[in-house]
């Protein structure tokens, strides 16, 4: 049965295709991570600008004769 051409056709095709198959989802997972780590680098990115701004926020209110208690909860 595994002498038979028609088999070895099917079985080299299959793993043709599953080799293919491997090729395709590794360049998914590839695109996938690569999106994944710009968008955890966009986020950080994100809350250290909203960090500075909490920051420059607190040192506004502070200037203005506020204490730092009641500035805290703001």
């Amino acid at each position: 049965m595994l002498r038979d051409p028609i088999t070895i056709a099917v079985l080299t095709g299959l793993f043709t295709l599953s080799g293919a198959g491997f090729a395709v989802l590794t360049q998914i997972i590839n695109t996938h991570r690569s999106q994944r780590f710009k968008l955890r680098k966009e986020n950080t990115r994100l809350e250290l600008e909203a960090s500075h701004e909490r920051a420059d926020l607190l040192r506004e209110k502070l200037g203005k004769g506020e204490t730092a208690h009641s500035v805290i909860y703001f």
